[in-house]
């Protein structure tokens, strides 16, 4: 990898074509006859109180020994790119350094708030079509007849290409890969680079040739523990786990979804993690099936203390229409303050299954206290199994928690592999 921002003439590249631009804030050599420039955009936001002044941050150069040539670069439209399982978000325009940008030639642009800026960093990538091709589906296409970038290269022998909002650093992995140099690639990443990572191997088709290093990357991660509750880690997971083709790990992210999301899951999932849509239906579906049976549960037991006499302890008949009254009632009451009775439907706003179940099992469940309801009426417990109440929504609400046992990756496997 080659980071310079030197002009050309300082540094004669007989091999740079003479259509490429040939100035950018970094500029990384994957292959010295590469016929291929990807052009990347990064963005980096920083703390500052004015635009232009001495208080925006500068961009830092990193400088190596291998040189890359540099020329101000002409204006170039990104073309679309080929379908793929799931659909990327338009891609930024690049900008290109301009003779009045703040110093280091980062572009600057504010994003509405007088202490913050993106800097917005042209990175290009000088890369071998013949590696893409063999390594990505997407490059087959975007390279092949059908597409201007592949004409070009065919015609020019060399073109350049605007991948707009790709991550750079995640994209360096990925090449780094593909050709070869493996030195280079780290062998431990975060969990914000993997998932990066993932949503270029899956737009890129990229599985294969990534297989050895994401499995060590998964495999690290994997060692400090899955998420064991609902937040953005575990969305993360899934992605992860679905793109690289980990069925335990995709199995346990997703019962920990089930578990613990609302109906607004989708709001949860932008267009930067591309997780088929059928995989979020289905996890919504079983969280709304659980939240159903557990309301049923609580009403069945309602109906069930609402007829004939039920109370098995107390042999007076007027002491037992009252047992069954009070837990009929506490019942009730308990349902009433956690906001399932009356009875509500699907899409259950704001309920959290794990949650409602947690809220279920401490309902407060009175009845007459057994010794003393055959003498002195009128003494009451909670901390009683109430007749067996309490131990049948105990089993009923383990039963719906085991019966959630998460997705199966097989039914979601991507169709272009």
């Amino acid at each position: 990898m080659s980071r310079t921002s030197v002009q050309a003439a300082d540094i004669p590249d007989p091999t740079w074509p003479e259509t490429w631009p040939r100035t950018a804030e970094e500029i990384h050599i994957f292959d010295v006859q590469g016929d291929v420039l990807l052009k990347l955009v990064r963005t980096q936001e920083s703390d500052c109180s004015s635009v232009g002044g001495e208080d925006i941050p500068q961009v830092e150069e990193v400088f190596e020994e291998t040189p890359a040539p540099s020329v101000n670069a002409p204006d170039a439209e990104s073309l679309p790119l080929p379908p793929s399982p799931s659909a990327k978000s338009s891609a930024p325009a690049v900008q290109e350094p301009d003779e009045n940008a703040i110093p280091d030639d980062a572009s600057v642009h504010s994003n509405d708030t007088a202490s913050s800026v993106d800097i917005l960093t042209d990175v290009h990538m000088r890369v071998s079509s013949k590696h893409l091709i063999l390594a990505s589906p997407t490059f087959r296409s975007m390279l092949g007849p059908n597409f201007e970038e592949g004409q070009r290269l065919r015609i020019e022998g060399s073109t350049d290409i605007a991948l707009g909002d790709d991550d750079p650093d995640a994209f360096e992995i990925l090449l780094n890969i593909i050709h070869g140099l493996t030195r280079r690639v780290p062998r431990r990443v975060t969990l914000d680079m993997l998932t990066k990572l993932a949503v270029l191997v899956n737009y890129y088709q990229m599985h294969e040739v990534v297989e050895l290093f994401s499995d060590t990357w998964i495999n690290t991660l994997a060692k400090e523990g899955l998420p064991q509750s609902y937040s953005t880690e575990t969305i993360r997971w899934l992605l992860i786990s679905w793109v690289f083709h980990k069925p335990m790990e995709f199995q346990a992210v997703s019962r920990i979804i089930e578990l613990g999301c609302d109906e607004t899951l989708e709001d949860d999932f932008d267009e930067s993690l591309p997780v088929p849509s059928p995989i979020i239906e289905i996890m919504l579906a079983h969280r709304a099936a659980a939240i159903e049976n557990a309301i049923l549960i609580v009403h069945n037991l309602i109906v069930r203390y609402s007829g004939p006499v039920i109370c098995p302890v107390v042999w007076n008949e007027n002491d037992k229409l009252a047992c069954d009254a009070l837990l009929l009632g506490s019942l009730i009451k308990g349902s009433a303050a956690i906001g399932i009775y009356p009875m509500i439907f699907a899409p259950y706003h704001g309920i959290v299954f794990k949650d409602l179940a947690t809220q279920i099992r401490e309902l407060k469940v009175f009845d007459v206290l057994h010794d003393v309801c055959n003498q002195s009426f009128g003494r009451y417990q909670s901390n009683s199994d109430a007749h067996g109440v309490k131990s049948s929504i105990e089993a009923s609400m383990n039963a719906l928690e085991c019966a959630m046992i998460g997705l199966n990756l097989e039914d979601f496997l991507p169709q272009i592999m």
